[in-house]
């Protein structure tokens, strides 16, 4: 059986204390190839849900997950549970009125969100200002040279309600630089490399999914849904993890297709 990979980096506060975990897509226990970032954050999210559980692989801290501009403007990112993500927002992402409006309606909806691994400088200061409101962190790439007026810098995110995360933190010249700096929380090779997690990994056919999926949205009997659910364990399996995973809260643990369908519904279940 086919195995699936997330490199899980912590991220400590100044007392070394763990708050959150960056997780990123491996294509084995080595290698973070992959066929673009849309399909690289839809992976992570994926297997955080369904096959490694939040509760196993995060505790009750958050996954800071990389999102680019498809992912963020596409609709179903508000199908994922805010409670479990921070998105961290790609730096080639240009602040224009459709991502600032994204921005805000995410922070409404009480999504943490973050700015991925910029060198902070006046001119990146000036970029995001736009949405500092929205923000609730910026990882910060770290130089044994430090930016001129950097530490100013991350005072004024910092009045501005936004932590900032000192990234690439390699040795302890660079540990100290960021202490120095102001920085609230740590990530970097200084405190831990990222550790290579497995979990078992199941392919359904294409063709099953697209069956399901044109059944689930039309106006199909709920016993034959069930029935053609029921001829694809793989899918079905998936699926109850899933539900189970804590993305919902229902008082009983979900056991059954014809549950599902009829708890979640037909068309919520296929968008």
């Amino acid at each position: 059986m086919k195995h699936v990979y997330l490199g899980r980096q912590l991220i400590i506060d100044s007392d070394a204390k763990l708050c959150a975990y960056e997780i990123v897509y491996r294509n084995n226990e080595k290698e973070a190839k992959v066929n673009g970032n849309r399909y690289s954050t839809a992976s992570v999210i994926n297997n955080i849900l369904n096959k490694f559980g939040t509760r196993s692989l995060l505790g009750n801290r958050q996954a800071i997950v990389k999102v680019d501009k498809k992912f963020l403007l596409h609709d179903i990112i508000f199908t994922i549970p805010k409670e479990f993500f921070i998105f961290s927002i790609s730096q080639d992402i240009e602040m224009d009125e459709v991502v600032v409006e994204r921005l805000e309606k995410l922070h409404e909806k009480g999504y943490a969100l973050a700015i991925d691994d910029i060198f902070l400088t006046t001119q990146m200061m000036q970029k995001y200002e736009i949405v500092f409101k929205e923000l609730s962190y910026i990882k910060i790439k770290l130089d044994t040279t430090p930016a001129l007026g950097l530490k100013d810098m991350i005072q004024n995110l910092q009045s501005n309600n936004i932590k900032v995360v000192g990234c690439n933190i390699d040795d302890t010249k660079k540990y100290s630089l960021a202490r120095n700096l102001g920085c609230d929380w740590f990530q970097g090779y200084f405190f831990a490399k990222p550790k290579i997690v497995e979990n078992a990994k199941y392919e359904p056919s294409q063709m099953n999914i697209l069956k399901l999926y044109n059944l689930l949205m039309q106006d199909t009997n709920i016993d034959e849904i069930t029935s053609e659910f029921e001829k694809n364990h793989e899918i079905t399996i998936q699926l109850l993890q899933f539900i189970n995973s804590g993305a919902f809260h229902f008082r009983n643990r979900i056991s059954s297709i014809h549950n599902i369908l009829t708890l979640v519904g037909r068309i919520p279940l296929g968008q």
